[in-house]
């Protein structure tokens, strides 16, 4: 098993990278909206500059990003998980890396979608009998990860429900989560490097 960073702090440039937008984008509008990030961050100074408070230009600025979350047909695994936007943009701690951030938007080792992009010939799950693993298996359904959930006891069960609340409510809760979401995944990506190696040397 890879080791667990302790703080979930992302261990390679792509992951800071995606882990900067991910924030940056409060998740839902990494998936097929980031061009209003900048329309309403524009928006948003226009108003400012016209008298309107700033605070009061942030709020109207993330009641757009949710109405336009709510209404979109992208990121809906993103939007199940982070149902409040605003909520989510006005927390006091807690950075994205790159291993959550694959939890967060169903972008990551997964079989549905290593699929969906053309690596892998069927979506099941190599370490379960699930015909189908995505975010949603991964980190709730799949007996493999159990061993893993040491991490999250102050939030166990977890569930699509009640991750996105306790993540927010402490920082200990969003440290568990992360290194959660960190160990699992290294693990699923040392045993799809390993699968690749076999492939190749048979």
């Amino acid at each position: 098993m890879g080791g667990c960073n302790e703080n979930g702090k992302g261990e390679t440039q792509h992951g800071k990278s995606s882990a900067k937008k991910c924030a940056k984008s409060c998740c839902c509008i990494s998936h097929g909206i980031r061009s209003s990030h900048t329309t309403h961050r524009s928006a948003r100074r226009r108003a400012v500059y016209r008298g309107e408070q700033k605070n009061d230009a942030k709020e109207r600025t993330r009641s757009l990003w949710q109405t336009r979350c709510d209404a979109s047909t992208e990121g809906r695994w993103t939007h199940r998980l982070i149902r409040d936007l605003r909520v989510w943009s006005r927390r006091k701690h807690g950075e994205l890396c790159f291993h959550p951030t694959q939890i967060l938007t169903g972008h990551g080792c997964f079989g549905s979608y290593l699929h969906k992009i053309g690596k892998k010939v069927t979506s099941g799950c190599h370490h379960c009998s699930a015909e189908n693993d995505d975010a949603e298996h991964t980190a709730f359904d799949c007996p493999a990860w159990n061993h893993s959930k040491k991490y999250i006891l102050g939030v166990n069960p977890l569930t699509t429900i009640n991750m996105i609340p306790a993540m927010l409510e402490s920082a200990e809760a969003w440290t568990a989560c992360t290194r959660f979401a960190v160990c699992i995944m290294q693990e699923k990506e040392e045993a799809e490097r390993d699968r690749e190696k076999r492939s190749r040397t048979s």
